[in-house]
């Protein structure tokens, strides 16, 4: 409900699902983001998915919003996605692949200080249309991607779901509190009923987290 709300507000009029999967966050952000922009203004909601058997899933899950269905390309050529994105009202881009190239998380160059930047389709995406919403969902730190995003999506509004779980992406929440620019606006507990396994008691309550970032003072911070 709170992301519903947010992506319902002027304030946000291009947001990333960063991982698609069946669809149902994407879906949310697309329906409240189609409530709100103006006749004639451009709105985006993009999200990836590498799997697919998954990918069909997530098309079909979203074919109320006419997505737009683009291969990842990591290189410098993007005139398939800005066609993608051209236009006015509501733009949904839904990308065939990872949106930083593949590595292996479970080595010691999964750790952020210890690897090179590589070009990807998620820096292409937000180098062409920043986003105002990022929404994380992931099984894993998502370590690269977030540096990506943090450098060049520069999202106002984070939602980070699954911050209690161990080896997700909660990290990225104390990570942002530890700058003054932002501020956790809303917290609470998801129950996961489906949850299954030895340690689904760990799996089953999840929490979530909203932060926002002030850019005034984020400039002033910049320009001293």
């Amino acid at each position: 409900r709170v992301t519903f709300c947010l992506a319902r507000s002027q304030l946000v009029r291009s947001a990333l699902d960063l991982f698609g999967g069946t669809g149902g966050s994407a879906a949310l952000i697309a329906h409240a983001m189609r409530q709100s922009v103006p006749p004639g203004q451009p709105a985006y909601v993009a999200t990836f998915e590498r799997d697919p058997g998954v990918l069909e899933s997530l098309l079909m899950a979203l074919k109320a919003f006419d997505p737009a269905s683009v291969p990842v390309n990591h290189g410098p050529d993007q005139r398939q996605l800005a066609q993608a994105l051209s236009g006015t009202g509501l733009r949904l881009v839904v990308f065939a692949g990872e949106p930083y190239p593949l590595y292996d998380c479970g080595s010691t160059h999964c750790h952020v200080g210890k690897y090179t930047l590589e070009a990807s389709q998620l820096e292409n995406l937000c180098a062409m249309a920043p986003m105002d919403l990022v929404f994380l969902d992931a099984p894993f730190p998502a370590s690269r991607e977030w540096l990506v995003i943090e450098k060049t999506c520069k999202p106002r509004f984070v939602v980070v779901y699954g911050t209690s779980l161990p080896s997700g992406p909660g990290w990225i929440r104390e990570h942002l509190l530890s700058w003054p620019q932002w501020a956790e606006l809303r917290t609470g507990i998801l129950v996961d009923p489906a949850a299954l396994g030895p340690a689904h008691e760990v799996a089953r309550v999840r929490k979530w987290s909203l932060l926002m970032r002030d850019f005034v003072r984020d400039y002033l911070e910049t320009a001293r």
